[in-house]
């Protein structure tokens, strides 16, 4: 996939989210001290700049929310595909220049300098 390719996919990516989503349920006790479930409550957890974030997400927004995370995945490959192509392009920028950096230079003789 070309650069451009690439971020014309990133444009039409649209809403998405990082990270994951996970349900959490919590046993309470109710009047007759019998234990009982309740949830699931959705939980959305991502990271940024290596600090942890967490959200709750409404059970009517669920099915948006992982919908989002799979374009998020997307958005993660797209990303890793445009980072490919990008050290390629420096590689074959540095080649270039280390060719004529690396050349020896061209040696006068005793005979030349006179």
């Amino acid at each position: 996939m070309t650069t451009k390719e690439v971020l014309t996919a990133l444009a039409g990516v649209g809403a998405a989210r990082r990270g994951q989503i996970t349900e959490q349920w919590y046993s309470v006790k109710d009047k007759n001290g019998e234990q009982k479930k309740q949830g699931p409550y959705f939980v959305w957890t991502w990271y940024d700049q290596g600090v942890k974030h967490t959200a709750r997400i409404p059970a009517k927004e669920i099915e948006k929310a992982r919908g989002e995370i799979e374009r998020g995945k997307n958005v993660e490959q797209l990303m890793a595909e445009f980072w490919r192509n990008a050290e390629a392009a420096a590689k074959d920028s540095e080649k270039k220049t280390l060719g004529t950096i690396h050349s020896k230079p061209e040696r006068k003789s005793a005979k030349q300098s006179n």
